[in-house]
């Protein structure tokens, strides 16, 4: 999900690292992979996360159940399914727009794209 970041090759950029971002003043033939505990929390709690989470559910209009279906469209490029929307739209009746969309970002469906 960051194939659109502006990059220097001699800079990294300190939200990547976590996700085994590859150095630039290397070439590597292959790329390895990992799935750790920081990568989540980053995922959690990075100042960028929240800041997407709150931009992202500004731009989200409407009733409740049209915004639990926008943002699965928006987050996850599809619509949520009657089961996910009934426990999105418990969620969002106890905690901000802001918190579902952070929860969005935190799926696997967000994190590995098939």
């Amino acid at each position: 999900r960051s194939v659109y970041i502006f990059s220097r090759r001699n800079l990294r950029f300190p939200f990547l690292e976590v996700f085994d971002a590859p150095d630039s003043n290397l070439s590597c033939p292959e790329r390895g992979r990992s799935t750790t505990a920081p990568q989540s929390l980053t995922l959690l709690n990075a100042d960028e996360v929240v800041a997407a989470a709150r931009a992202t559910a500004e731009q989200l209009t409407g009733t409740t159940a049209e915004r639990v279906d926008l943002a699965y469209r928006k987050i996850l490029g599809r619509r949520p399914s009657e089961r996910e929307a009934a426990l999105a739209r418990g969620f969002l009746s106890k905690s901000p727009l802001t918190e579902f969309c952070r929860a969005l970002f935190n799926l696997n469906a967000f994190v590995y794209a098939e």
